[in-house]
């Protein structure tokens, strides 16, 4: 039992002193090349390493090279299993706005190993709250939106498209 223990206590330490050590600003770069080919960019950002993850400031997201959105901040941090991306301020460039209000405060997305087929998604901001989950192998996004008064009031078009239910509003589509 005694063994097992110290066998466990090495297993921990090594892993911290991996996550401290790896080059997580090369990863990230690594990532941008790979959603390039999606068509998306990440641009004017300034990276900084943490010790399990990273930060990223004032980045713009592009997508086919028109401007979609800005966050002020945004953090990656990856344990054993799981990474959750969060990300603050952000508002919508102006094509957006006209069927969404462009702020949103506070985006939230948590990925895990052992879950592999879920992407869960929190989000609140102007529009209201939407909790949901994207299925990377269908390419299937469901949301339920808990629309605010400004939401209901100002985007009228944007919540006839919205499916209507018991918990709040439902949104699903497939890429």
């Amino acid at each position: 039992m005694k063994k097992a223990g110290v066998l466990l206590a090495y297993a921990v330490a090594t892993f911290i002193i991996l996550m401290a050590v790896l080059p997580k600003t090369e990863l990230y770069y690594a990532f941008e090349k790979t959603i390039e080919q999606q068509g998306a960019i990440i641009d004017s950002e300034e990276v900084s390493e943490k010790w399990f993850g990273l930060a990223l400031n004032d980045g713009v997201l592009y997508v086919k090279g028109v401007q979609i959105a800005k966050a002020e901040y945004a953090s990656l941090v990856t344990y054993l299993f799981s990474t959750t991306v969060k990300a603050e301020g952000i508002v919508l460039d102006d094509l957006a706005a006209k069927v969404l209000p462009p702020e949103i405060t506070r985006l939230q997305v948590n990925y895990s190993v052992l879950h592999p087929r879920s992407i869960k998604l929190v989000a609140e901001g102007a529009f209201g709250i939407a909790r949901g989950r994207y299925d990377p192998f269908d390419k299937h996004l469901e949301l339920l939106i808990e629309p605010s008064k400004q939401m209901q009031r100002d985007y009228r078009s944007t919540m006839q498209k919205l499916n209507k239910s018991e918990e709040g509003y439902r949104y699903a589509v497939s890429f």
